[in-house]
């Protein structure tokens, strides 16, 4: 775990890139401060030294969040400010070759790294809290407590929700492998009854249901007469 006054500034123009270095760090004992894309870093650390306030140990900032100038930056934090060390990130590149590092860490960044891949989450997930480790060169890594967080992370946000899943098998849902709505029955005094599909068979004005085509019951052709509900 790092000390309670380690403190890292967070920027990344993806928020579920933002949102994972701010709970992986924290979970590791750091203070994280997330701030907006769009921040302008030069005038933010001016600013904090003119209070006075403690400077971030790192920044971790995604290229896009720097204008297409990463390097330039870098070279200015260096100069300016070289107790303050700077990693840059892309998530949107699937590799990062070593020349490519090289030349950032010559330019004056700690490290570049690719950020959390969704199609290897967990994996880039350890590698990019691993690199951390090794930039600010602090206490042994928590593994245990970093996996949790890692792993509840991927069932919020990566995992398909299971009412998503498409039914495979058919043969307790029909052929096409879509669960059949249950049809609702209705009832007539305590009784259930079927209603007819056709037009010619809706239940008169009155409001008492007949009888469905394919009833059960005897087909009495003799024609009944009704008193308030009782035949005679």
């Amino acid at each position: 775990m790092f000390d309670s006054q380690t403190s890292v500034v967070l920027l990344q123009s993806d928020r579920f890139q933002g949102l994972v270095w701010k709970t992986v760090l924290q979970s590791q004992g750091v203070a994280v401060i997330w701030e907006s894309p769009d921040t302008d870093l030069k005038s933010m650390l001016a600013q904090m030294a003119d209070a006075q306030l403690m400077l971030p140990h790192l920044l971790i900032v995604d290229v896009q969040c720097l204008s297409d100038m990463p390097f330039a930056f870098c070279r200015w934090c260096n100069k300016h400010y070289p107790a303050i060390q700077v990693v840059l990130t892309d998530h949107r590149r699937t590799e990062i070759s070593d020349p490519e590092r090289d030349w950032a860490i010559a330019q004056g960044a700690a490290d570049f790294v690719l950020g959390f891949q969704k199609n290897n989450f967990v994996g880039s997930a350890i590698l990019c809290v691993r690199r951390i480790f090794e930039v600010l060169d602090d206490a042994p890594m928590d593994s245990g407590e970093l996996m949790s967080v890692v792993l509840e992370l991927e069932r919020e946000h990566l995992s398909l929700p299971k009412e998503n899943q498409t039914v495979s098998n058919g043969s307790h849902n029909g052929s096409n492998g879509h669960q059949q709505a249950a049809q609702p029955v209705l009832t007539w005094r305590g009784r259930p009854f079927r209603p007819s599909t056709t037009l010619n068979s809706a239940p008169p004005s009155n409001g008492t249901p007949q009888p469905s085509s394919d009833s059960t019951q005897p087909n009495n052709s003799k024609p009944q007469r009704r008193y308030r509900g009782q035949a005679y």
